[in-house]
């Protein structure tokens, strides 16, 4: 559906009981937000997959999870979004007992891909993901996050992917071990952090365009790693032990655009894998 809004009908798809996809796109009127209806979905029980994209959409219904007990992804990617979190703020829920729409208490228990990249955040509370107890895929690019409190992803146990490139992050959350492909390209770290560093699991590993010197502490302990990009950041030489942990099955290496002006002789010889220092 494509056509300018600045509101949607309350029951423009109560009718439409077995929906299972929605997808919006640019519904908006230029400059100006699109309202979603609290009770938009409040009849699409079965609804598995929501797009709304390019819409200047600022909130989702507070009682999506409950209306949509089977979402499975959610793309609300370059909207005008300012929070990462799904339901209702606990404090208004609290303030506003006698509302139902307030009340859902709900789970994601079934979103699996999650994405809000393109919109207005700026910060990442404790809270803000605690719904997301099965995501896999959580995509934050190219918002204005310079802020993930440090108990962020608790309730993602299951999370593999996780995209925060193009932002201003400084300091990373502790992650679950079953992360294995972390974009956080372009953001202002100036250390490779101990929660990627110590990410047993992890394959793929962009942090290019960062700050990152050779004074990087911590040891990447993955042995499964197979992709790290440290372009773009201000290595003057690779750290010893740095890649100790990953050399066997590492297979893309890059450095490119730093302060490198030699490499020790033999520094790739335990490599055995590696196709593109």
């Amino acid at each position: 559906m494509k056509c300018p809004f600045h509101g949607l009908p309350n029951s423009l798809l109560h009718a439409l009981t077995n929906l299972r996809s929605v997808y919006f796109n640019q519904l908006n009127i230029p400059n100006e937000k699109l309202i979603l209806p609290e009770e938009f979905f409040q009849k699409n029980k079965r609804l598995e997959k929501l797009t709304i994209i390019d819409c200047n959409l600022e909130t989702l219904p507070n009682s999506l999870l409950c209306d949509t007990p089977y979402i499975q992804v959610i793309n609300v990617s370059h909207n005008w979004l300012r929070s990462a979190r799904l339901g209702a703020n606990t404090d208004n829920a609290i303030d506003n007992s006698d509302s139902l729409s307030l009340k859902c208490t709900s789970k994601a228990e079934q979103l699996i891909i999650f994405d809000l990249s393109y919109n207005r955040i700026r910060s990442i509370n404790d809270n803000d993901l605690i719904e997301l107890v099965a995501v896999r895929q959580l995509l934050l690019a190219n918002n204005q996050i310079n802020i993930i409190n440090r108990n962020a992803l608790k309730a993602c146990a299951l999370l593999q992917q996780l995209h925060i490139n193009n932002n201003s992050i400084e300091e990373l959350p502790i992650m679950p071990e079953t992360v294995i492909h972390l974009d956080a390209a372009w953001n202002h770290l100036n250390i490779i952090p101990i929660t990627i560093a110590n990410l047993p699991n992890l394959l793929f590993l962009n942090v290019s365009g960062n700050a990152i010197d050779a004074n990087t502490p911590f040891p990447i302990i993955s042995s499964t790693l197979q992709t790290i990009d440290l372009s773009r950041n201000r290595l003057e030489f690779i750290p010893d032990n740095l890649f100790s942990s990953t050399s066997q099955q590492l297979q893309h290496l890059l450095l490119s655009d730093n302060r490198i002006t030699q490499l020790e002789l033999l520094i790739f010889q335990n490599y055995s894998n590696l196709l593109t220092p």
